[in-house]
């Protein structure tokens, strides 16, 4: 065969390779199927092995995933009926707490009132002492000068002298019988003695009128000049109620 001839047929060969293949006289492999194929080789053995493995692991793995997934659902539900049971007992306990709240901020306001009125009534009491301190302030001042009146009407007892200066003893009774005594100058006139009966008595100079012996006495009036002896008695009339006294 010439150089040409075989170049030509290879050329032939690699263009159409169908044409081998489907040619009568072509070899073909058998598939795994044929009866030659039944006699499994180790490589098919471990090939077949491994695809069972991956399918086992395929079928775990989905397994896996199923249970996960059913696992948080169950989680996913749980949580979410505890979050409903505190909300549901949050919005039970929401009066309680606001009623628990109102009543607190009703004993502070309880408190704050309570402590303003003791102190207010602090106040009140310190300031009814101060009243009360000046007032016996001021007693006690009338009284030491209503002392030194009462001496000027009948002296002291250094002043006492013998004879007929010498002062005498009176007793001035009131209406309903009550008794004041007194010691008086026999010059002294008798309106200073009014005076301080007056005083005594707590009334005022001008609602009191003397008797002598059923006689009115009059502002000049000495016990000299009315001739009253030791212990004599002078009775008292009281203005009443429209200007009358008795």
């Amino acid at each position: 065969m010439k150089d040409n001839e075989i170049i030509n047929a290879i050329n032939q060969y690699v263009e159409k390779p169908s044409q081998c293949e489907s040619s009568p006289n072509s070899t073909t492999t058998p598939s795994m199927d044929s009866p030659r194929s039944r006699n499994h080789s180790p490589s098919s053995l471990n090939l077949k092995r491994e695809e069972e493995k991956e399918k086992r692991a395929a079928e775990e793995q989905k397994e896996a995933e199923g249970r996960a997934r059913k696992l948080a659902q169950e989680k996913a539900r749980t949580v979410a009926a505890k979050q409903a049971q505190r909300e549901k007992e949050e919005k039970a306990r929401k009066p309680a707490v606001e009623e628990a709240q109102r009543e607190v901020k009703k004993s502070k306001r309880c408190m704050l009132e309570e402590r303003k009125r003791v102190e207010e009534q602090l106040l009140e009491e310190e300031e009814t002492e101060k009243q009360q301190d000046d007032e016996r302030k001021k007693n006690e001042a009338q009284d030491m000068e209503r002392g030194r009146q009462a001496s000027s009407i009948w002296g002291t007892l250094e002043d006492v002298k013998t004879g007929d200066n010498a002062p005498i003893n009176v007793k001035v009774v009131s209406s309903s019988g009550e008794e004041v005594f007194f010691k008086i100058k026999r010059v002294t006139p008798l309106r200073k003695l009014l005076v301080a009966y007056a005083t005594k008595v707590g009334k005022e100079p001008h609602t009191i009128r003397f008797l002598y012996d059923g006689a009115r006495i009059n502002d000049s009036d000495t016990p000299e000049s009315l001739e009253m002896e030791d212990n004599d008695t002078i009775d008292v009339m009281v203005e009443q109620v429209g200007g009358y006294f008795s």
